[in-house]
């Protein structure tokens, strides 16, 4: 469905942007309290994140002919029915802002986050290291504590 979706606008589609429209399509998903659009969790590549099983699911489209690469073609319609509106829109939506707003040197960079850093290749990548992190409050205490302790350069013992 992306893939043609690209095709629709006119584009090309390589790997490196399908990956992360599919990766952040889920990320969108999760964002919103819905379950994964891929159904697949993602791992740490050399481009950044990507949905496990993504080189064996392109591999058995190419195989049914619904697919050719290099660039990435869509040989047959999309079952748009396999998709809720949800899916539709946030799919739609990524595969038009990252394919006319980003390269995909930006959408690696973009990627690229402190998980996964830390993971080697083919480590699962939790989507949720993508979300935005909420800071927690300090409570009443915590702060208590900070105005209790001595400022710099003030010696506590004067």
């Amino acid at each position: 469905m992306v893939i043609r979706e690209a095709q629709d606008y006119g584009l090309s589609l390589g790997a490196t942007k399908l990956t992360k429209i599919l990766v952040f399509s889920d990320v969108k998903a999760m964002e919103s309290l819905k379950p994964s659009i891929t159904g697949r969790p993602a791992v740490k590549a050399p481009y950044g994140p990507v949905p496990a099983a993504y080189e064996s699911a392109l591999e058995t489209l190419k195989a049914t002919r619904r697919i050719s690469t290099s660039p990435i073609v869509s040989l047959a319609s999309p079952d748009y029915g396999r998709f809720n509106p949800f899916e539709l829109n946030v799919l739609k939506t990524m595969t038009y802002d990252f394919c006319f707003s980003r390269t995909a040197g930006e959408l690696t960079r973009m990627s690229r986050n402190e998980m996964w850093e830390r993971l080697s290749v083919g480590e699962a990548l939790p989507l949720s290291s993508y979300l935005p992190q909420e800071e927690v409050p300090m409570s009443a205490l915590e702060i208590q504590d900070l105005m209790s302790e001595p400022g710099p350069g003030v010696s506590s013992s004067s």
